[in-house]
């Protein structure tokens, strides 16, 4: 009876109950002063729950419940090494006792030793090769250290003893993923899935396997599957339908998916669905539906950011700058003043409105409201850099930005157009080098590092890169220019 009332959230009943049975079977007294113990640590009174569960021990010194109760509570109080203490005892009276291996693993969790966690979930399962919750435990302690390769073995050797644990199969794809062997990560789920077809999650980590082995065609079938038993009423399975569709260059399909989860569900992911839509139209050529749906999609949420701001970057694409900045200045206006982006995109706005004073302002306001805002770092570096002004704030930004967002060839891009304006040109031609390795494409890049090689004397690779840059397909604004270095270089 007290158990239940106890279960129910109801300590005052409990306590009241074991009175009165202390009352009427004193011999059983060990049992009601450890559940009398247990209702007042429901009511966070520790100190009569400690008072009770130490009267139950003093019944009976073995009554290893009322123990482990009470280290339950040195933790809830932050006694940890007392908890430890009676853990220890605990084990010396019963050494293969599971509860008490894991309570001990808890504790030294919350101390964050991270060694005696691993050792005691270790040994627990030592005691119970089978055991769930310690196996659980110890594959989450490896995955957020980064030792993917732990969690695969010991997802395998628990597999062994519980061959049909789906839980485990999916720790062990999820370690496969995670350590980039797609191929086994796919085997896994396609396991797990073939042991229960009905599984949601299961696809859904093979289509996320599919997508990181870059196997789009199988994701989109699995995905269309789901959609199928679904009997195609799930708008967010079309949306990424339609994503993968954009992925392979089948706008129309695209177009359609996006159109189909609008018409069963005009309200759930409905701004994600215009977003995709409107890139839809934009890529296969249709603009002014693109616009008619970021339109639509405003009247229906008039203070949705993302509506907003991507109408405005497509006015701006489209040199119609005021309208553009009309956008974007009702954002600031009506629904976050603050927000550090959307005056980023100002700044570009004015930049390209040829009113530079004014984006100088806004690309200033963007870093002070957020000063780690790499992109604003970089821009305002770049637009310093290209008039000769400020080199040495530009250098600081553009060192910000590169630390900001290491690895981004346009942020290294920028930094070694900084130096090559400083005339450094020895650590411009470094930079300009590191940013091709990360995108060999980029016609505008191999053009940046021309430059500083043909500064430096270095004639030869200054054509190579020249030559490189207007051989390729993609445009770029200063393809003029590098015709003309080209021009100049082989006279």
């Amino acid at each position: 009876m007290a158990l239940s009332y106890l279960d129910k959230n109801a300590p005052d009943k409990a306590i009241r109950v074991c009175s009165d049975a202390l009352k009427a079977d004193p011999k059983q007294s060990g049992i009601f002063y450890n559940l009398i113990g247990l209702a007042y640590l429901k009511q966070k009174q520790f100190d009569k729950a400690r008072e009770n569960m130490n009267k139950a021990i003093s019944v009976d010194p073995g009554f290893l419940s009322a123990q482990y109760n009470l280290a339950k509570l040195d933790m809830l109080e932050g006694k940890l090494d007392n908890a430890i203490e009676r853990y220890q005892k605990m084990l010396k009276q019963n050494p293969h006792n599971v509860k008490t291996i894991m309570g001990l693993a808890d504790i030294y969790a919350k101390k964050g030793d991270k060694k005696e966690e691993i050792s005691r979930l270790k040994e627990a399962l030592a005691e119970d090769p089978k055991h769930q919750g310690a196996f659980s435990r110890l594959a989450q302690v490896y995955f957020r250290q980064g030792d993917f390769k732990a969690v695969i073995e010991l997802a395998k050797a628990f597999i062994s003893e519980v061959p049909n644990s789906s839980a485990a199969g999916t720790i062990l794809g999820t370690a496969y993923l995670q350590n980039k062997e797609y191929d086994l990560a796919i085997a896994e789920f396609e396991k797990i899935g073939k042991a229960d077809p009905k599984s949601l999650a299961a696809q859904e980590f093979l289509i996320h396997a599919y997508n990181l082995n870059k196997e789009y065609g199988k994701a989109k079938a699995k995905l269309k599957d789901t959609l199928s038993e679904k009997q195609g009423s799930d708008s967010a399975v079309l949306n990424d339908l339609a994503l993968y569709s954009l992925s392979m260059g089948n706008t129309k399909e695209a177009i359609d998916y996006l159109n189909q989860a609008l018409a069963i569900d005009p309200n759930t992911n409905f701004e994600k669905t215009c977003l995709r839509l409107c890139s839809a139209y934009q890529a296969s050529g249709q603009p002014e539906l693109a616009f008619n749906t970021l339109e639509k999609g405003i009247k229906k949420m008039p203070d949705s950011i993302n509506l907003r701001s991507n109408l405005g970057n497509s006015y701006t694409r489209l040199n119609k700058f005021d309208q553009a900045i009309e956008q974007y200045q009702y954002i600031l206006d009506k629904i976050d003043p603050n927000n550090s982006y959307i005056h980023l995109s100002m700044a570009a706005t004015y930049f390209f409105k040829k009113d530079y004073k004014k984006a100088e302002d806004f690309y200033k306001r963007s870093i002070q409201l957020n000063p780690n805002n790499a992109r604003a770092c970089n821009d305002l570096a770049w637009f310093y850099a290209d008039r000769g002004q400020n080199l040495d704030q530009s250098l600081t930004l553009a060192q910000k930005a590169d630390k900001l967002s290491p690895d981004n060839p346009a942020m290294i891009d920028t930094l070694g157009w900084v130096y090559l304006k400083m005339e450094k040109f020895s650590q411009a031609a470094e930079k300009f080098n590191r940013a091709v390795t990360l995108d060999k494409d980029n016609p505008s890049i191999r053009y940046h590092l021309a430059l500083a090689l043909h500064r430096q004397g270095e004639k030869r690779k200054a054509l190579a890169e020249l030559n490189q840059a207007i051989s390729s397909k993609k445009e770029f604004p200063e393809k003029k220019d590098a015709q003309q270095l080209l021009r100049e270089l082989t006279k």
